[in-house]
Order: structure tokens, then C-alpha cells, then sequence
């Protein structure tokens, strides 16, 4: 909900004329990415990805930018990570919460989260 929020609102913001976030756009272009991402994971073996997930990310933004950079093969010293780890929000910002939504509109991101197991696990209320 938050990632179509995000996307909503920049593409209202990008428009000569100011108009209000179209959700039902931004909720098809986000499913297609979601697919896109699926694609590209079916043609990659698992050692080739590395998975984070956004609000373990937040939470703990060290020892997630640690994994990252020892995946990517990339030396990070303690400054680095800290220095890193320093620009990280403190908390999960929630983008819906900007944004008035119709239950359609809710339905239809609920329905793009159940048809991607990446997505599973999320929800408005999560």
C-alpha cells in the first residue's frame, strides 16, 4: 500500500496540472513490476539474490547493510556502515495513511499482494 501510495503521488506531482494520486493506475504498474521481479528471480539461482526485506531493513539497518555489501563481495568498514546505517529513516513510514483510498481501491492492492509470494505477509494493517 505504501510502495502504490509513494507511486500515486509522484505521478500526480509530475502532471502539469495538479491532480489527485490515481491509485488504480499506480496499483496496475506496481503488479507489473511485482511480475517483472518474478521473471527475473525464475531465471536466477538463489545464491544470485539477495533478499531484504524493507522493515527488517529499517529496523535493523546495519546488520542489513552488512549482508548487502557481503553479498555484493564489498568491503565495509564499521564507518561506512555506520555512516550508512545514519541516514536510514527511524521507522517504517506509512505512505497510505497521505492518500484517501476506496475499499476498491484497497481490494485491488490486496488482490496484487496474494497473486506475489514476495508480497505475503503484508497488509493495511501491517
Amino acid at each position: 500500500y505504501d510502495n502504490v501510495a509513494t507511486m500515486a503521488r509522484r505521478s500526480a506531482e509530475g502532471r502539469v496540472k495538479q491532480t489527485a494520486p490515481d491509485l488504480a493506475e499506480s496499483t496496475e504498474r506496481y503488479g507489473e513490476l511485482c511480475s517483472e521481479v518474478e521473471d527475473i528471480r525464475r531465471r536466477l539461482a538463489p545464491e544470485e539474490l539477495c533478499d531484504i526485506v524493507y522493515e527488517d531493513f529499517v529496523a535493523h539497518p546495519e546488520e542489513s547493510l552488512r549482508a548487502v555489501c557481503g553479498f555484493l563481495g564489498v568491503e565495509a568498514g564499521p564507518s561506512y556502515i555506520a555512516d550508512s546505517a545514519g541516514v536510514v529513516w527511524p521507522q517504517v513510514r506509512r505512505a497510505r495513511d497521505g492518500v484517501d483510498w476506496t475499499a476498491a481501491e484497497r481490494e485491488a492492492v490486496a488482490q496484487v499482494i496474494a497473486g506475489h509470494r514476495v508480497l505475503a505477509g503484508y497488509s493495511w494493517d501491517s
